[in-house]
Formats: structure tokens, sequence, C-alpha cells
């Protein structure tokens, strides 16, 4: 009886502790699910940190044309290695200073941008940067130089900004970053700003410091705001027509006899379209319009022509191959263009791309055509054809070429130089002087 009764009580042991254990096990597996292993967590970016590693090296013309292949490499092994250590903003931040170091300006990873700051900023000709466009509110500041933003001073801000921008050239970075420094979320991910505002540290005329608060505004709103431009509408430089279409458009001048042609992009309709642009700012037949540029430079008494390629980021550089073609055998045009001092390129430092092929295509075709202006923020041979990847992992973007443009043995790698720099100066500026079109102006003809 008493063995009987000793078995009854190990099985109900034994019973006893297997329910313990199991209900132990549901409890614990019910507060702690983060105990089950989770590949997902363990590598939160690894789709992302693959398409860098194995598509990236196949899509790209030639990745490694700067930067080194195993420092690439090493780079994504550790990366891909310490991924889970990685906030979102951290990896976004690595990607694209990844991105960047391949020197492609057609090659970069971003986090597309909701709010921006009401202001503009350019560069001068004492490596000032300074605020050229504004609301109505801030008018008072047009022209004052940057010195801080958030109180880190201003050459701080361009090393960072450096660190994430692929810079062709050093006049790239320039254009990009003056660019950069309106762009919210580029400057939250980068430590510069918070909580929807900027202070800029700004010096006025006579050194005296400003400390000025701007807020972001929604990307919706900001396409609606009026801004005050101290670059545009120079009082020497024609008007822009009414109704004429803002990427290109032509006036003549007639009092000092100057015909001037505004191509601040490469692209139309088609164009816009194939990369997912819209399409209601460009031409559905560009042609129809250098038709038109030419029949009314034939009508004009012009001596001089300038084609004005600043801030032309570029597009599709075969469009304006129909114009070059069509001026080479006006008899109008090849009269002024035998003779020097007659055709004018101008150029700056958001020249990019197509905008540089223009300039190039016009120069091989008329060779007595002067540039005047600042090297080119992009080069003579550039990374092509660029498509576009949504990395899914972090949430950002990434853009990469496919192709080289020209396509001939020759690489390259060099801005388009002036034969006459001209850097934009506060005076001028402050006066409604364009400068280089006052060179034109005051050029002896022959």
């Amino acid at each position: 009886m008493k063995t009987n009764f000793r078995r009854f009580l190990a099985v109900l042991y034994v019973v006893v502790f297997l329910i313990v254990v199991y209900l132990s096990n549901a409890i614990n597996h019910s507060i702690s699910p983060a105990k089950v292993i989770n590949k997902t967590n363990d590598a939160p970016y690894n789709d992302d940190l693959q398409f860098f590693k194995n598509d990236l090296p196949k899509l790209h013309p030639n990745l490694f044309y700067k930067y080194s292949k195993s420092d690439y490499y090493n780079k994504l092994n550790y990366l891909t290695k310490n991924q889970s250590k990685y906030s979102i903003n951290d990896m976004r931040l690595e990607l694209m200073k990844l991105t960047a170091s391949v020197e492609d300006g057609h090659t970069t990873a971003y986090v597309k941008s909701a709010k921006y700051f009401p202001f503009s900023a350019t560069w001068f000709d004492d490596n000032s940067l300074r605020i050229t466009a504004v609301t109505k509110e801030y008018k008072k500041y047009l022209g004052y130089k940057i010195s801080k933003v958030n109180n880190l001073p201003i050459n701080d801000v361009i090393k960072k900004l450096d660190a994430v921008t692929p810079n062709e050239s050093s006049n790239w970075l320039k254009s990009k970053a003056s660019k950069s420094l309106r762009n919210y979320e580029l400057l939250k991910l980068l430590g510069i700003a918070a909580n929807n505002t900027i202070t800029l540290a700004l010096k006025d005329f006579s050194n005296k410091s400003f400390n000025v608060k701007f807020k972001a505004i929604n990307k919706q709103d900001f396409k609606k705001l009026v801004f005050l431009d101290l670059l545009y509408n120079q009082k020497n430089v024609p008007a822009k027509p009414k109704k004429s279409n803002q990427n290109y458009w032509h006036a003549y001048d007639k009092d000092n006899k100057i015909f001037y042609f505004k191509y601040k992009s490469c692209m139309d309709a088609a164009t816009a379209k194939s990369i997912g642009e819209s399409q209601l700012s460009y031409s559905n037949d560009i042609n129809l319009y250098f038709n038109s540029l030419i029949k009314d430079f034939n009508n004009s008494d012009a001596e001089k022509f300038i084609i004005d390629l600043r801030d032309n980021g570029g597009g599709n550089p075969e469009l304006i191959k129909y114009l070059i073609s069509n001026l080479a055998v006006d008899p109008k045009f090849k009269n002024i263009a035998d003779k020097n001092n007659r055709l004018f390129i101008f150029t700056n430092e958001s020249t990019f791309s197509a905008g540089v092929f223009a300039g190039i295509d016009f120069k091989n075709a008329f060779p007595n055509s002067k540039i005047i202006g600042t090297s080119t923020g992009g080069l003579k041979t550039v990374f092509s054809n660029p498509k576009t990847k949504v990395l899914k992992n972090t949430n950002m973007y990434l853009s990469y070429a496919t192709d080289i443009y020209p396509n001939n043995k020759t690489m390259d790698r060099m801005p388009l130089i002036p034969d006459i720099e001209s850097l934009i100066n506060l005076r001028d500026a402050l006066i409604g002087i364009d400068y280089d079109y006052k060179l034109v102006k005051d050029s002896n003809i022959n």
C-alpha cells in the first residue's frame, strides 16, 4: 500500500512540475516576445546593405573610379555585421556618406524633405555665404553674411554637408551646400537643426552680428511663398517676357544690341516625364521654341549673343543640339559668330550635367565664344542616365548613374573653365548689377 502511495506522489510531482514549467514558459512568451529570436531585428537593414554590396557595383558604370573597392566592401561588411547597433537615422547617415565617397554627382542617397526654411544663400567673391533671397519679413537681412548655424561655425556646417554630398568638384559642393542650408530634414539628420527651427548668426555690412530665427515651412506652403531675391531681375539684364517659359526664354536688349538667351534647364516635357518630374513647366516641343528664338534673333539688330547657363542643373544634353545646328547655318548668326567679342556663354557653380554639355557644344560649334563666370559644378565627362531605387529598410532613396556621357574613351573629369572668371561681388548685387552681363555690354566688338 505504501509503495503504491509513493508511486502516486512521484507521478503527481512530475505532473505538477510539468504544469508549472508549461505555465511559466507560456507566461514568459506572452510578456516578453522579444526573447524569441527575430532575424529582422538582428538584421534590420540587410536588404538595403545587400543592394549596395551586390547590385550597385554592377549597375553603376564605374563605381570605383575614385573610391577604393576594398574600402567600399570593408565598410559594407562592417555595417552588415553591426547593423543591429545602428538607429535608422545613423544608418541613413552611413549610407549617405558611403555614397558620397563615390564622388559622382548623379549617384546620391537621400531622404526626401517635407520642410524647408524660407531663405536662399549664395557664395560671393570673398568666399562668404550670404543671404540672397527671403520672404518680405526678413527683407532687412538680404546680403548679410552667414557666420554660424545654430551656434555651429559655417565652415563646420559645410564640412558636415561635405560628408554626405557627392562632390564632383569643389564648386559643386558650394552649390549643393548653399541649397542644403534650407533643407530641414537633412540638417536635422546631421544634428544641425531641431524643433522645426534654425538660428542663423548673421553679420551686416558693418560686421555687426545678429541672430535670426527661421521656422521650417511645409513643402506645399513653401511653394506658395513669394521671395525677394537680391540676384533676380538685375537692372541691367533684360526682363523675362510675360508668359514665357521659366526654364528657357529670350529677350532683346535694344539699347546695347544684345540678344540674351536664358537656358536654365535642358529639359522638355518628355525628359521631365522620364525622370518622374512634373511636365507642366516644360515645353512639349522645345524645337518650336528654338525656332521662335532664331526668328526673333533674325528680326533684331543684335551684335552680341549670350547663352546664360548659370543654374542650369541639366537634363537631356541632346536638346540644345537642334538649336546649335540651326544657328550654325543661319547667315546672320554666322556673321557675328566669325568675329571676336560677339558670342558669350555664362556659367556658375550650379551649372551641372547637361548644362555643362550645352556650354561645351556651343563653344565647340562657335570657337570664338567666350565663357564668362565660374568653373562649373559639373564635369566634362559624367556618369549619367540615373535611376532611382527605394531603400525600404531605411526609408530613403538612392539615385545611381547607369551610363557614361559622352560615351568615348576619354574620361575628362574636370569642370568647364571660364575664359574670363567672374565672381559675384556684394556691391554689384546691392545695386542690382549683373557683373557678367556688364562685361559683355562693355566689351569692344570687332
